[in-house]
């Protein structure tokens, strides 16, 4: 038996269809004190999935001395993402838009815990297990 679950659009994305805020409502988190393990995983997607946020841009601010644009989305404004570059010319407050990313599961060891994260392949250093700006072919109007 085959299941498939997600969206397709347009006969060319295919994923699971987000907000922002159910995006970063999905993670869950462990912590072993003895084992000293801290788990921060996603409950509807996995390793290899593909994930697509649409949501409404809330803000942008272009930082020049990091060559990054800082973008807030109205379903959770307390949250900024990092795009590198400056896309204020081509985005502004209260464009539709779709985040396409691919979800990966790292692990790492951090000051004495080891670590396993998902996150988006798109924003993850694997060299310095950290997060980067993302490129800006993430990012498109909705």
């Amino acid at each position: 038996m085959i299941c498939s679950c997600g969206c397709l659009e347009r006969g060319t994305q295919a994923g699971t269809v987000m907000t922002m805020n159910e995006f970063l409502q999905d993670y869950t988190e462990s912590r072993d004190n003895t084992t000293k393990t801290f788990v921060y995983e996603l409950k509807s997607l996995d390793d290899g999935d593909t994930l697509i946020i649409r949501d409404t841009l809330f803000n942008l601010s272009f930082n020049g001395e990091k060559n990054y644009t800082l973008v807030l989305f109205s379903s959770v404004e307390n949250q900024a993402f990092a795009v590198e570059g400056d896309i204020t010319g081509s985005y502004e407050k209260n464009d539709a838009v779709e985040l396409t990313f691919h979800i990966i599961k790292v692990n790492f060891q951090f000051q004495g815990w080891n670590i396993t994260y998902e996150t988006f392949k798109e924003g993850w250093d694997t060299n310095s297990n950290n997060t980067v700006p993302f490129p800006q072919t993430v990012i498109r109007h909705a």
